[in-house]
């Protein structure tokens, strides 16, 4: 049971006494309090307003491995459009990108053999609007489309296409 906000309604009891003011952090009323209880969930969407209890997952950051980071940030900024919005330092071996509402880390790892055994294990993602022009801006840039990757209609309902990067993180693109 999600607890609730609730106001108790003041009232004198048969002895003129005032009882209970306020009563919160419990959505259980007592059956056998002569007070009735008037009770106001915030978290109704009457009032628009979450409940203080409910929680909100904002999104996800996937972490990307990579053998050479500035090579996988020079890719995803020049060839797919992200913007770099941090790093560790210069040569980065951990950095921050982003576009529109996606947010990717690239995070570099000190063997590289073992990042190439990852990256071609690991696989993202990426949902886009006007995946036709998307398409077409990447290859514009220069990206090359991975050979079973052209842009196509899925029988799950997506229309997309899919790239390698520098680490061989297999990218999808889709809408």
């Amino acid at each position: 049971m999600v607890p609730t906000f609730g106001i108790r309604i003041l009232k004198n009891d048969k002895d003129g006494n005032w009882r209970r003011l306020i009563n919160a952090l419990t959505g259980e009323v007592d059956s056998s309090d002569p007070v009735p209880a008037a009770w106001i969930d915030l978290g109704d969407p009457a009032f628009g307003y979450p409940s203080v209890m409910d929680t909100i997952i904002k999104g996800a950051i996937p972490v990307l491995p990579a053998a050479d980071t500035t090579e996988s940030l020079n890719w995803w900024t020049e060839i797919c459009g992200f913007k770099e919005t941090f790093r560790d330092a210069t040569p980065p071996n951990y950095a921050g990108i982003n576009r529109g509402e996606a947010y990717l880390h690239i995070a570099g790892m000190r063997d590289k053999e073992l990042a190439r055994k990852v990256g071609d294990q690991t696989m993202v993602r990426i949902a886009v609007k006007g995946i036709e022009a998307v398409y077409a801006e990447y290859q514009k840039q220069g990206g090359k489309v991975h050979p079973n990757g052209a842009l196509q209609s899925k029988p799950w309902g997506t229309k997309e296409f899919g790239a390698i990067d520098p680490n061989g993180v297999c990218v999808t693109f889709q809408e």
